[in-house]
């Protein structure tokens, strides 16, 4: 029963991405071990990428994220709400 309330509310609290943009970027992040390298294209949306990470976004930076956070690609620039 315990394992089942944590896997449930690690995927409530997720990291999302959302790319609201005019162009494509290439997003690499590691979940638990597994590293991923993505494009995300304009106005498209990552849901439930980790719990927490660090995320690496071309030509933006890196950012820390975690829990409910929300990563925001918006004018060429990214906002962690």
């Amino acid at each position: 029963m315990l394992v089942s309330i944590l896997l449930f509310s690690n995927s409530i609290f997720a990291v999302d991405i959302v790319n609201k943009d005019k162009s494509s970027y290439r997003i690499q992040y590691d979940d638990a071990g597994t590293k991923h390298d993505e494009v995300l294209n304009p106005g498209k949306k990552l849901s439930s990428i980790c719990g927490e990470c660090t995320v690496r976004i071309s030509g933006l930076g890196s950012f820390q994220a975690a829990g409910s956070d929300k990563i925001v690609i918006q004018n060429g620039e990214v906002k962690v709400e």
